[in-house]
């Protein structure tokens, strides 16, 4: 690509990020909810359930967003490989935690995504997409109300592919089944939630000379060397979650009982809860070629790597909260919980076995104005907007390692913001977290790496401000990050800390501008960090969609076409170890500064949605250095076919 060439890309791609800021769509239609359809289909988290009112949101079933099933981020380059994301990170919430999982993308997460389903009528939806190299991605979800008070939802997630070189095979899997009751009298209830996932990842440890693909545009991927040929990582987590409510409150007007219960029920004013979950967890390497040269040390075993880590934990909290609301919002009070509880498990891997136990404690408290309802507007599905009244709300938390393992470790945030009368929200948040360093950053044994260290607590110190403007759609804010004693993997893949601080600032913009036909979703951050700073992140990264939008007159079809872009800046990209599966230092290369251009047709025909995409078009085009990891090239040119049909029957 010409130096010329690329500067005027580059100035195109600012005035694109400029746009959001000037045009505005200046109709208030955008701003008011339609009154609730009884065919819509809702879902709901933990936090949104208050015994006997549901906060629920609507599942979107919107073409906007269904050919972005895969966002980018830095990885490898095959659907489901690890990925790190291209922003500030946040520390794990006080009590034990093994590191940093970079699986966590494409269903294959913790429960802290768990999800409820309250819907009217059974729903289904399968989506399917199908690419090139036996690229297969499937989801299904069906949820059903068997009564008012009782549903039962089960998920399916599968992601697989061959790849573009040589050891890139994914096979990643992800079941879950979640409930919710709630007994007629408002007494009891209960949300449950189970899960089971895997993932198979076959390690190539990158191409063996980035020059065999950087000046041979036209060379079989295949036929590259790889540092890797006999390498594999497994991971599984099984588990299971349950949260039981038993509240207290005054019976309802005998105008507003149903005659026909036994028992009258009751307006909760407050619960007591009690949380059990128990998680079990595998984490898995081999090799069956350790003389290969990629590793500097064998420990143990020449002829065969195999490195294991088994996690098992219980937790076990019990509470009481104040429901905040009262005669299904007609009256808005603070809510308040407060809970104590009891992490505990047991880890071992090759010579390490440890235990570890831990007392918490934890309080929250939220409040608001009695009449403020408010909801996130700039999303994937460009949904129209909120019904809107000005106010103020606010909500603090804490929790606190009393004893154990971890003793001293804490985490406090604080969030206030207030909706003015022109439209607009302000809001700020301020949160504070130290802790001990994830476990594996202190242990780990293996054929390879070995290692026992004693560091010391680390901290994040977090202000964020923002502000959204709802008619125009448009988010906009920054952050301060202060990292207290940051742990990270050095330039030879092993644990380090800084003594010392690193501080990080962050802008970031998101926009969707809609003017008639023609839309576009603008997402801009820019960081600024230390140059010699051990967390790295490119200095700016856009992402761009830019469609059209058809809807023919009398029939049920609507048609986007469209371009996505992903750009960001140059900078030392981490590298990527598989033995232990963490990003890690290095000041050899910058990567960066190459477009990623995606072009695709979409289509909605009832509740159907299709597409079209032709990912990384420009693929040899603007020359062959397109890395998000240093040796692991994105994938090539590749065209992708996708269904989501949803029943609602």
């Amino acid at each position: 690509m010409s130096s010329a060439t690329r500067f005027v890309f580059l100035v195109l791609l600012a005035v694109a990020s400029g746009i959001p800021l000037s045009a505005q769509n200046k109709s208030k239609k955008d701003t008011v909810i339609p009154p609730v359809d009884s065919t819509k289909f809702f879902s709901f988290n933990e936090y949104d359930f208050l015994i006997h009112v549901i906060d629920k949101k609507n599942i979107p079933g919107t073409l906007n967003g269904v050919t972005t099933y895969r966002p980018t981020q830095a990885g490898l380059g095959n659907l489901g490989q690890p990925e790190k994301n291209l922003s500030l990170y946040s520390l794990p919430e006080p009590g034990f935690n093994r590191g940093r999982e970079y699986f966590d993308f494409f269903g294959y997460d913790n429960d802290r995504r768990k999800t409820f389903y309250d819907v009217q009528r059974p729903y289904t939806n399968i989506t399917a997409v199908l690419g090139q190299k036996q690229e297969q991605f499937v989801r299904i979800t069906h949820a059903q109300n068997f009564s008012k008070r009782f549903n039962l939802a089960f998920g399916f997630n599968r992601n697989r592919s061959e790849g573009f070189y040589l050891r890139q095979q994914v096979d990643n899997t992800s079941l879950f089944l979640s409930s919710f009751y709630r007994s007629r009298s408002n007494r009891y209830s209960l949300l449950f939630y189970t899960y089971w996932k895997t993932a198979t990842c076959a390690e190539n440890g990158g191409i063996a000379n980035d020059s065999t693909f950087e000046e041979n545009p036209a060379f079989n991927r295949q036929l590259i060397g790889v540092n890797l040929a006999q390498a594999e990582t497994f991971i599984r987590r099984r588990g299971v979650w349950a949260k039981q409510y038993f509240a207290f409150g005054e019976p309802f007007p005998d105008k507003l009982q149903d005659t026909t219960q036994k028992r009258k029920s009751i307006e909760p004013r407050s619960a007591l809860f009690i949380i059990t979950s128990l998680e079990d967890r595998d984490f898995q390497y081999t090799d069956k070629d350790p003389t290969s040269g990629f590793y500097s040390t064998i420990y143990n075993d020449s002829t065969l790597t195999n490195d294991s880590t088994h996690l098992l934990k219980l937790d076990n909290s019990f509470g009481w909260q104040l429901l905040g609301v009262r005669n299904f919002y007609t009256d808005y009070k603070p809510s308040v919980i407060l809970s104590a509880g009891h992490q505990g498990g047991h880890i071992w891997q090759d010579t390490i076995t440890a235990n570890f136990s831990d007392i918490y404690l934890q309080g929250n408290i939220e409040l608001r104005n009695p009449y403020f309802s408010f909801r996130k507007i700039i999303n994937a599905d460009s949904t129209p907007g909120i019904e809107y009244q000005s106010g103020f709300t606010g909500a603090a938390r804490i929790r606190y390692i009393a004893a154990g393992t971890h003793a001293g470790d804490f985490t406090a945030l604080l969030k206030l913001a207030y909706n003015f009368t022109n439209q607009n929200r302000l809001g700020i948040t301020a949160d504070f977290t130290q802790r001990k360093p994830e476990w594996l950053y202190m242990h780990y044994s293996g054929n390879h790496y070995r290692w026992l260290n004693d560091f010391q607590q680390t901290g994040l110190t977090r202000i964020t401000l923002e502000e959204e403007v709802l008619p125009a759609r448009l988010k906009l804010g920054g952050t301060m990050s202060i990292y207290s004693n940051p742990v990270y993997f050095d330039t030879v893949a092993l644990p380090a800390q800084l003594n010392g601080s690193v501080t990080g600032y962050t802008l970031f913009l998101q926009h969707l501008l809609h003017l008639n036909w023609f839309n576009l979703q603008s997402t801009v951050l820019y960081n600024q960090l230390p140059e010699s700073s051990v967390i790295r992140l490119p200095a700016l990264t856009l992402r761009h969609s830019m469609f059209a939008e058809l809807t023919p007159k009398k029939r049920p079809l609507k048609i986007q076409m469209g371009i996505d872009v992903f750009y960001c800046t140059k900078y030392f990209a981490d590298d990527y170890m598989p033995n232990t599966s963490q990003f890690f230092l290095q000041n050899k290369r910058e990567l960066g500064n190459y477009p990623y251009l995606d072009f695709w047709i979409s289509m909605k025909i009832r509740s159907v949605r299709l597409f079209v995409k032709l990912d990384h078009f420009n693929s040899g085009l603007m020359g062959n250095t397109y890395y998000m990891v240093p040796h692991y090239p994105q994938n090539d040119r590749a065209v992708k076919f996708g269904v989501s049909w949803t029943f609602n029957d």
